[in-house]
């Protein structure tokens, strides 16, 4: 299913599941014992390999308009811009991320809204809330683990 949603083709996410299949057979004994969630995990190597399969894509586009149009030319058409599906993507994920943490309980929202949304140094964020950094980086810890529950429920249902 994450396959198909970032190639958005059905054979090209059969290849990518094949090659993912083949990738977790090989470094899961090396791993196993350092996974805490394998459901995750394995969601994440897929998002990885799928990355990777539209980031060889891209150059590939790239090596064939150089070749067909000049370097001249192509480099105006192969532009690193994120696309209108990839903005719509990313604003949707940010409006998802942000819902959920103002779901967050109090004292973890603060915190993750200070990091996440407004990118606030953890030195600072202590200095805004009254406690110490150690305090604000496991605040900061358990919204994340709690964001990527939510989040993956999100995006799995």
């Amino acid at each position: 299913m994450v396959c198909l949603r970032k190639l958005g083709d059905a054979a090209d996410a059969e290849d990518a599941l094949a090659s993912i299949s083949i990738t977790v057979f090989e470094k899961l004994p090396w791993v196993h014992d350092r996974i805490l969630n394998l459901r995750a995990w394995l969601v994440q190597v897929a998002v990885n390999h799928c990355v990777d399969v539209q980031r060889r894509r891209q150059r590939y586009s790239r090596l064939f308009m150089d070749e067909a149009l000049g370097d001249e030319d192509a480099h105006w058409l192969a532009s690193d811009a994120p696309t209108p599906d990839q903005r719509l993507l990313e604003h949707e994920l940010w409006e998802i991320t942000h819902s959920l943490i103002k779901a967050l309980p109090p004292l973890l929202q603060e915190a993750a809204d200070q990091h996440i949304l407004k990118q606030l140094p953890y030195r600072q964020i202590a200095d805004n809330l009254g406690v110490s950094q150690e305090n604000v980086r496991k605040r900061i810890q358990k919204a994340r683990d709690i964001l990527w529950q939510q989040l993956y429920l999100h995006l799995d249902g």
